[in-house]
């Protein structure tokens, strides 16, 4: 598996696996603990390659944070996870893996994460548990009036079709999700392209401007297709252990 190809695939294990472990009701800590522990059993089945590493790193630093009640800015554990690989091995500074790996974070970190922070990020929280009318008591004003006339139009759809107000409102809660999920790929794909513009053009010879759309469809298969490949080799593995006993 290309180097590349193994760090989106620790990322999205991790991701899978923490996101799991939530829906089961896995505390918090232990989920991320459990989570960070898949990804370092990755990395070492996968063969130790760099980028894993470096992704198995960072996640830990990111634990360590939660761990002590801090946040853990995307900025800070980049640099820390980049400062410890270079004393360890100074030359990776000039391959065109770390250089990549490291330009794209920051590039999410730097600029991404500000923008969906002003723009998305508060109308996303505020989708959240929208039949809850207590819950706008703890918003900002412009996101708990967002909640409160969306749950009008919820009743006004609700009254001209007579399907459950319910039903309404979860459909438009969401559909608009859904939407924000578009545009939060499409400016985190805008965003990297223009962070790797530069290394892509040097060792490359090339610019591409198709992410800004593919990512948008490949994200979600490949956050399906990673955890359904392990679950297929977990399974398959049990069976044959489970046959050889038989036999």
């Amino acid at each position: 598996m290309p180097r590349t190809l193994s760090l989106i695939a620790a990322i999205v294990l991790a991701a899978a696996l923490l996101f799991l472990l939530r829906i089961c009701l896995i505390p918090k800590d232990w989920a991320l603990l459990i989570a960070c522990t898949g990804a370092w059993i990755y990395a070492l089945v996968s063969g130790w390659q760099a980028p894993v590493v470096r992704a198995a790193g960072g996640f830990t630093l990111f634990l360590i944070a939660k761990l002590l009640y801090r946040r853990g800015r995307i900025l800070n554990l980049l640099a820390a996870v980049a400062i410890a690989f270079l004393i360890f091995d100074p030359d990776q500074l000039y391959e065109a893996s770390f250089q990549l790996s490291f330009l794209s974070v920051a590039a999410i970190g730097a600029l991404a994460v500000p923008l969906l922070d002003k723009t998305s990020g508060p109308f996303s929280t505020g989708l959240r548990e929208i039949n809850i009318v207590d819950r706008d008591l703890y918003m900002e004003p412009r996101i708990a009036q967002f909640r409160v006339e969306l749950r009008l139009i919820a009743e006004a759809i609700a009254i001209w079709t007579r399907v459950p107000l319910g039903w309404i409102t979860q459909t438009l809660g969401l559909t608009l999700r859904a939407m924000l999920y578009v545009y939060e790929m499409a400016a985190i794909s805008f965003v990297v392209q223009i962070g790797l513009a530069l290394p892509m053009i040097e060792y490359f010879h090339r610019i591409s401007f198709s992410g800004l759309s593919a990512n948008v469809l490949v994200v979600p298969l490949l956050s399906a297709a990673v955890p359904a490949g392990f679950f297929a080799i977990f399974t398959g593995a049990l069976a044959q252990f489970f046959q050889a006993k038989i036999n």
